[in-house]
């Protein structure tokens, strides 16, 4: 059974963000805010994790979990809380074995 695990390649993954400066005074002032809202969200980096795995009697998803639910990841004798973000599968054979794939994120308490 695959079972693996891909951190996003870049230093802190995509993250985004809106951010409206319609009401500041200035521009100088529309870039300080703009300077703080970046800092503080570079300040805690974000990972997504891609799972590949088989459906058993209590991991298929749509049945037992859904986009938004929270997951448990083992990673060897750890496991982790994860927010499934997508959700993908692929026919490896004739008899229609599903691999399936999952994008997870942190959970956000």
């Amino acid at each position: 059974m695959p079972s693996a695990l891909t951190a996003n390649t870049g230093t802190y993954g995509r993250r985004e963000a809106a951010l409206s400066l319609g009401n500041a005074p200035s521009v100088a002032q529309g870039k300080r805010h703009g300077q703080r809202v970046l800092d503080e969200r570079l300040s805690r980096p974000t990972s997504e994790w891609t799972v590949d795995f088989y459906a058993t009697a209590t991991t298929t998803p749509f049945i037992d979990f859904n986009l938004g639910d929270t997951v448990a990841v083992k990673i060897g004798a750890t496991t982790v809380d994860r927010v499934v973000l997508e959700i993908g599968g692929q026919a490896e054979s004739t008899a229609a074995i599903i691999r399936w794939s999952i994008k997870t994120g942190e959970v956000i308490a």
